[in-house]
């Protein structure tokens, strides 16, 4: 099954006002997040054990909004996947209380889980192993700016990676995966995990990749269990 360009269109104007309030919740937050944007960078500055640089004179400032930005959208992620899940329930029937309790909280646990993952295992590695090339000739002299962005972009990336199986449930309930189906095309699905997870961990050794790569995996059968279980049937009521 595919969805028509008619109804992708339906969802994104449907969409637009939702954006909107999502745009001035993040902006709500972001102000929260402007408060304890020093209190983020300092715990950055502790992976990398050493004082950040900045380089032209509007940096840290700048660097002080993309904490505060970043700061918003973990802070406002249940509402954001809270109104994502509106949109897509409205759209295909999902009208139970508990399951839209049970997609918006899984979501957000999921969204954590990826997000911790990195923080506590992929960063302090990654970044040891990337200022290790230090020498007597090379002192590295890192811009707060790039530094926030590369740990800021980081975390984000395992967050949402880790929303695997929700995505495909929400595919396989609207009808557009089963469950053969992602048994049949699992060893591409792996190999695919592989490279992305290549291309996200900011190291190139095994250890790093594999830290995203099985939990990926796991989330990816995970999928399949859902999917057999909740996809889209003939006989099977809407959840």
């Amino acid at each position: 099954m595919y969805i028509p360009v008619t109804d992708l269109i339906n969802i994104l104007e449907r969409f637009k006002k939702e954006l909107i309030e999502i745009a001035s919740v993040i902006f709500l937050f972001s102000i929260i997040g402007f408060f304890v944007s020093r209190d983020i960078q300092f715990q950055l500055e502790e992976l990398i054990g050493d004082k950040l640089a900045y380089f032209s004179p509007q940096e840290a400032f700048l660097t002080t909004l993309k904490l505060s930005f970043i700061a918003g959208l973990f802070l406002s992620s249940p509402y954001i996947f809270y109104k994502i899940w509106k949109v897509i329930s409205k759209k295909y029937g999902f009208r139970k209380r508990l399951t839209s309790l049970i997609v918006v909280g899984g979501s957000v646990m999921l969204f954590l889980s990826g997000a911790s993952l990195c923080y506590w295992a992929v960063l302090p590695t990654g970044i040891r192993f990337l200022i290790s090339y230090e020498t007597e000739y090379m002192t590295p002299y890192i811009s707060i700016g790039k530094y926030i962005g590369f740990c800021g972009g980081m975390i984000l990336a395992f967050g949402l990676s880790f929303e695997l199986p929700l995505v495909m449930l929400i595919l396989g309930r609207i009808g557009i995966i089963t469950s053969s189906l992602l048994i049949k095309y699992r060893k591409y699905a792996i190999l695919l995990i592989a490279i992305a997870s290549a291309a996200i961990t900011p190291t190139p050794d095994a250890y790093s990749m594999m830290l995203l790569t099985v939990p990926l995996v796991i989330l990816y059968e995970l999928s399949i269990i859902l999917v057999k279980i909740f996809g889209r049937r003939e006989a099977i009521s809407k959840i």
